[in-house]
């Protein structure tokens, strides 16, 4: 399962979807700074041989002038011709782009609104498909995977979010791209195909408060990701378009669900939590896990804890099998029985819309105007 980037602000901001598209002043200062510039090595560098906390992005401190205030102040303890240097450079470079990011708003008014008529456009094909060829309509989930999920890479790339893509929904949909693109009279990767996409995916888009906003690529993206899938297998079991495989017998289906599952799970924790975890914690690299833990209020934190935190990644493993594993002998009823496949997709299909109802009403009007007059002051301080 996965969350997207913009889900994170608006699960906490009216418990709707994670980072939104609007960016307040000091968000695109933090995004600045983690761009992979050497100005974090110089800061961590200076923290460590010197007493004091030095944080250009904290509340109050985050104008041109105070950034300037800041850097020049560390410089002044540099002794270094090189180091200084360095670090005059890259506070050139942040300030260059907090005067960039000020005359954002008109080309974020412009991008959502193309965003908005693109992805329109892009249902009416899909439902007409649906409705005209639906034999076509997996070739169009997997032509729309192959341009959506990349894409997906290099935007959470650029936000030090791409350990998400290690998440199992990801390894789902590769294997459903591969049984629809190649594998189309595989037997077996029909029913794991169809396990993953009507179990954990389509339960994905409630958990995650998955929503239907045509502006925004991002929740388009997590909403495709989780939804299309099932849909795309639906269509090969239409009268018109019969995929011609039986399931298989329960425990035969369960079994190579639950292996496939294992082939993803194992290599996730060893990457996540030992090859990768320090690299991540010191790189402020987010994860689902992370992610996850970030509300130390939430009730999913405290169970994480309930044996001390030594055990605590290993409760989130457990607890995401445990689900995982519950709902792929739930997706059995939907592979036997088509109009149970076809009630689900309608249910979570309604949850999606109603997600977005509430994103729009409740978050988006309040939310995505007040940063872009953020910006648009920013604009005039700056002129």
């Amino acid at each position: 399962m996965n969350n997207s980037a913009e889900d994170k602000n608006s699960v906490q901001d009216g418990k709707q979807e994670q980072p939104s598209d609007g960016l307040s002043y000091t968000e695109s200062l933090v995004s600045f700074w983690k761009e992979g510039s050497s100005i974090s090595e110089h800061i961590s560098k200076l923290q460590s041989e010197r007493s004091g906390s030095f944080d250009v992005l904290e509340e109050g401190r985050s104008s041109i002038e105070e950034i300037t205030s800041k850097f020049k102040a560390i410089i002044k303890k540099v002794t270094d011709p090189k180091e200084k240097a360095s670090l005059l450079l890259d506070m050139n470079k942040i300030i260059t782009k907090v005067k960039a990011k000020a005359y954002d708003s008109e080309f974020i008014r412009k991008r959502d609104k193309l965003a908005y008529v693109f992805f329109t456009l892009r249902l009416i094909l899909g439902t007409y498909l649906l409705g005209r060829w639906p034999c076509y309509y997996p070739w169009f989930h997997v032509i729309s995977a192959l341009i959506m999920i990349p894409a997906r890479f290099f935007y959470f790339r650029s936000l030090r979010y791409h350990y998400f893509l290690l998440d199992f929904c990801y390894w789902a949909n590769l294997i459903i791209v591969l049984y629809l693109s190649v594998y189309r009279d595989n037997q077996i990767l029909y029913n794991v195909a169809l396990a993953f996409s009507t179990g954990p995916l389509l339960a994905s888009v409630p958990i995650f408060n998955n929503a239907i906003v045509f502006h925004s690529l991002d929740k388009i993206t997590s909403n495709f990701i989780h939804l299309s899938p099932s849909i795309a297998l639906w269509s090969l079991r239409t009268d018109s378009c019969s995929a011609n495989i039986e399931p298989l017998p329960f425990l035969d289906y369960y079994f190579y669900a639950v292996a496939f599952y294992s082939t993803w799970v194992i290599p996730y924790t060893l990457i996540v939590f030992k090859f990768t975890f320090e690299r991540c914690k010191r790189k402020d690299n987010l994860t689902l896990y992370s992610w996850m833990m970030e509300d130390k209020e939430s009730n999913y934190y405290n169970y994480g804890g309930k044996f001390g935190e030594k055990y605590r990644p290993l409760m989130f493993v457990s607890h995401h099998a445990i689900i995982n594993i519950l709902l792929l002998g739930v997706a059995y009823l939907a592979l036997t029985h088509f109009y149970i496949h076809t009630a689900f997709i309608g249910v979570i299909l309604l949850s999606s819309l109603w997600n977005a109802a509430n994103y729009y009403i409740e978050f988006f009007s309040r939310k995505y105007v007040s940063d872009l007059e953020k910006l648009e002051a920013l604009k005039a301080k700056l002129e």
